[in-house]
This record gives C-alpha cells, structure tokens and sequence, in this order.
C-alpha cells in the first residue's frame, strides 16, 4: 500500500551531506519526494512509497551518514501525494 509522509530530522544534520544521503537512500528504496534544510539547523521533507520501502527509508536516514548525528526523526501521515522524483530544495 502506497503512503505519504512528511519528516523532520533533528541533529547535526547540516553542512555534512545528509540531505545527499537521505536522496541516496530515496532512490535506494524507490520512493519519491524531496528534502530540504530549514532555518533551524533541522532538516524536513515529504516523502512517498510503498509502506515497506517507506520503512526501510526512514530506518536509514534514522542512522545518518559517517559525518551527521541524528538525535531525532519524526514522521507524521499526510494525504497521498505523488511525486516524479526525489530531490534536493534548495
């Protein structure tokens, strides 16, 4: 079954590749969005993809890449929405 959720991750999460690592994993596990820092050192996206594969994603964005340090990864449903693509906003 197919979902759709937003995220925000909190940690040293900016300025050593982590939104690269979360586009990685995105495309590692087939699911579509984007991902973006926010002003408050945290970063937050929107994601879509089979329930599976969405678990397998959030599991290792939750780890982080050699240079980030994830203290906290929230997710919350949000109404089906389709996506082409993963990317990174800027």
């Amino acid at each position: 079954m197919k979902e759709s959720k937003s995220f925000s991750v909190k940690g040293k999460v900016q300025g050593v590749g982590f939104r690269m690592h979360v586009k990685i994993c995105a495309e590692k596990f087939a699911v579509k969005g984007w991902v973006k820092n926010d002003f408050d050192g945290s970063v937050s996206g929107e994601a879509c993809g089979e329930s599976e594969n969405m678990n397998s994603f959030f599991e290792e964005i939750r780890k982080g890449n050699s240079l980030a340090k994830v203290k906290s990864l929230e997710t919350s449903s949000i109404p089906y929405r389709e996506f082409d693509s993963f990317e990174i906003r800027y």
